[in-house]
């Protein structure tokens, strides 16, 4: 599989997905809603024991706040070479949706049969907020700034005039 095969791929992946948004669920469509907290998501033969050989693949991304790692391996019969694999890697660390990246990339391999397993583990590192809370401290903060620059300058003015 080819850099632009892989590009094609997870266009048409991600094109495909948009059709399919609905309650399937984050991981099988291409409109992503995230969960709210620490999450696994797991492709191929997960049951087998051939889980248990090496990974072929493993890349660490985030978004949304999560820190992920993706993990897993070609089946036997998959032709994707060690430079390719090295793109996929690559091209996914990079992505700024990474969740959504993987999932379709897990999807599209396991859908070709290229993949034997493949697991998606991502933390919520404690304390990320939801952007609500975010912005409320952000206020508090400003409002804080502001009432001491008003006392510094209250300050100021006193000592003037003394």
């Amino acid at each position: 599989m080819t850099n632009v095969k892989i590009a094609k791929t997870l266009a048409g992946a991600a094109a495909a997905g948009l059709l399919l948004c609905g309650t399937a669920g984050a991981q099988f469509s291409g409109l992503v809603q995230l969960p709210r907290d620490d999450f696994t998501w797991r492709w191929g033969n997960w049951e087998r024991e051939t889980r248990s050989r090496a990974e072929d693949f493993s890349v660490n991304g985030g978004e949304a706040g999560f820190r992920c790692e993706l993990t897993g391996r070609l089946g036997p019969g998959s032709r994707m070479s060690t430079r390719e694999i090295r793109q996929m890697e690559m091209d996914l660390s990079v992505s700024l949706y990474f969740i959504q990246a993987a999932a379709s990339a897990m999807n599209i391999l396991d859908r070709q049969l290229d993949l034997d397993w493949a697991e998606l583990a991502c933390l919520k590192p404690e304390g990320t907020d939801d952007p609500e809370a975010t912005q409320e401290r952000v206020d508090r903060a400003r409002e804080k700034a502001v009432q001491e620059m008003l006392e510094r300058r209250e300050r100021r003015e006193r000592r003037e005039r003394d």
